[in-house]
């Protein structure tokens, strides 16, 4: 396997949306050990299959299941049973068929119906203290939209939020304080997060787990397709693989109670050698995590300043594309109705709505 010392400076700078990631999973609720045990086995199955698509927290897949229950043990179910059913789907080799036979179209306006729910829990997020979340919100908008590059996003709107508040408290404007830990030890850290959440099954769990298997077929489809197009020469998307691994990954965090472990869009598939540059942000992500060092430097990023990035990735990488492929590729009313469907109900509503609106529309002659 090949490496370049550009291959590691991506890997480090890809893990400044890890960081990202870790601070909005401790704002939402999740335990934050268990995604190490997601990094570790995302770089395993990366030197396994050979696939250059990582693993890390989507935020898509976050926000979702937070939104769909606020309870951290149905949270985990949804998120358990997602990864059960796309993991066989991955293992008998059907996404691609899964969404060929649905409709691209639906899919990828189900993904734009969530990435304008993204956008509007970054907007949440910048209220929580306007003077930090709003200069966060524009500054990442902006570098977004000049650079298309989300590591140079994370690197400016962050950065900018983090030394705002320290202003703020050095002006004596603000009585911001890091956030308070427990005084455990890293042994009891561990343990006392590397317990296994119990199920629990409802009728709305159950339309959760299919909503959340829903955006990861999509953003299995979607994701890895931008990643090959990153890569130099174009490299097989292996979406099957991809889907196996994230299935494996996420079942392993959520089972302790830690968040989504999905596919992204990430800059080490334009490094020279994708595959070991995405293992090794991985190793690095696992490394920082489970040392408990990740928590220790969460601690002084103030919430507002997640609300920038969120904003770009919900904005510009999910929204847009995904909203203009859905428009070519398919009926117009097809894809508003499951985009709006998506973003005030489910994702699996969505679906669900788009392929009855398409079939009406095919009766009807429309289509």
């Amino acid at each position: 396997m090949s490496i370049s010392w550009q291959d590691i400076w991506v890997a480090i700078l890809t893990n400044l949306d890890v960081m990202s990631g870790l601070v909005l999973a401790g704002y939402l609720g999740y335990k934050i050990f268990p995604s190490a045990l997601g990094f570790l086995i995302g770089a395993i199955g990366m030197l396994l299959t050979g696939t250059y698509t990582p693993v890390s927290f989507q935020q898509e897949a976050m926000v979702l299941a937070q939104r769909l229950a606020t309870e951290l043990r149905p949270r985990v179910t949804m998120i358990l049973g997602g990864a059960v059913l796309t993991g066989i789907i991955g293992l008998l080799g059907l996404p691609q068929r899964v969404v060929d036979g649905i409709g691209q179209e639906i899919f990828v306006a189900m993904l734009a119906g969530v990435g304008l729910l993204l956008s509007w829990v970054a907007l949440k997020l910048a209220k929580i203290d306007w003077r930090i979340g709003v200069p966060s919100l524009v500054s990442a908008l902006i570098v977004q939209y000049l650079t298309n590059d989300l590591i140079w996003t994370i690197t400016v709107s962050v950065p900018l939020g983090i030394l705002i508040q320290w202003w703020l408290v050095r002006t004596g404007r603000s009585q911001y304080e890091a956030k308070s830990v427990e005084n455990r030890t890293w042994r009891q850290e561990v343990q006392d997060e590397f317990r296994a959440i119990r199920p629990v099954f409802s009728r709305k769990v159950v339309f959760g787990i299919l909503s959340v298997t829903s955006l990861t077929l999509g953003a299995n489809w979607a994701y890895p397709a931008v990643n090959s197009m990153l890569t130099q020469g174009g490299l097989e998307p292996h979406y099957n693989q991809v889907t196996v691994i994230s299935a494996i990954s996420d079942f392993g965090s959520s089972l302790f109670g830690g968040p989504s472990m999905e596919v992204i869009v990430s800059a080490t598939a334009a490094a020279p050698n994708p595959v070991t540059s995405g293992v090794i942000m991985s190793l690095i992500a696992f490394v920082v995590i489970i040392s408990g060092l990740g928590i220790k430097l969460a601690r002084y990023i103030p919430t507002a300043a997640m609300s920038g990035y969120l904003a770009a990735i919900g904005w510009w990488l999910v929204f847009i594309p995904s909203a203009q492929q859905a428009i070519v590729t398919g009926h117009w009313f097809v894809t508003l109705v499951t985009g709006l469907v998506t973003l005030f109900f489910y994702p699996f509503w969505g679906l669900i709505a788009g392929v009855g609106v398409k079939f009406l529309l095919g009766v009807m002659g429309v289509l």
